[in-house]
């Protein structure tokens, strides 16, 4: 985390190749160079911080990890850090709000395992903050229009296709229904056996 709130003569800052996904850069008003490549930011844009005289912003290849990457995909939460990866809200930069269809979110592309782009259906986004994909990604990239240049953001992580819950769940030869009917067979088999032993 990146706590310089109200360092009023902070002019350059350097936090690159870190793992840095947090921060409060509000107050900086002198700030004019700031670099945070390489880290885990989510978002950023210099008006949400009021940072007037920044002119010089290296943004570049944030990168962030999802344990499950889901068919629908609720990029608001991720945006504000709220997703069930990151509960204690990492991720989120303070001071700066975001509504679902954040105008700042440009060129969102999914991915496979295979590395092929994956069509998507956002007509939801600007009202609910999700996205539906085909199929379940592996990574997402994304840009952000921080002020002065795009931000670039990779999210990988296991695709999580809800389709797949049918193997598991339900009548498809497995799951909670077999394994009651395996349980009562075992117990059939017992009660015959021991129906065996008394003759």
């Amino acid at each position: 985390e990146i706590n310089v709130k109200d360092c009023k003569k902070l002019v350059l800052l350097h936090v690159a190749n870190d793992k840095v996904s947090k921060m409060d850069l509000t107050g900086c008003n002198e700030l004019r160079d700031l670099d945070i490549h390489n880290n885990r930011i989510r978002r950023f844009h210099k008006d949400n911080f009021g940072l007037d005289n920044l002119s010089k912003l290296n943004a570049k290849n944030q990168s962030v990890y999802k344990s499950f990457i889901e068919k629908i995909f609720d990029l608001t939460a991720f945006l504000l850090g709220n997703d069930e990866d990151n509960i204690s809200t990492a991720g989120l930069i303070i001071n700066s709000a975001v509504n679902s269809g954040d105008e700042n979110l440009i060129n969102i592309t999914g991915y496979d395992e295979s590395g092929n782009a994956i069509e998507y259906d956002d007509s939801e986004y600007p009202e609910t903050g999700k996205i539906t994909f085909d199929n379940a990604p592996a990574k997402i990239i994304y840009n952000y229009d921080t002020g002065l240049t795009s931000m670039d953001v990779t999210i990988s992580g296991t695709p999580d296709d809800d389709d797949d819950e049918e193997s598991y769940l339900g009548n498809s030869g497995g799951g909670c229904d077999s394994g009651i009917a395996s349980g009562m067979l075992l117990a059939l088999t017992g009660l015959a056996l021991i129906h065996r032993k008394k003759q």
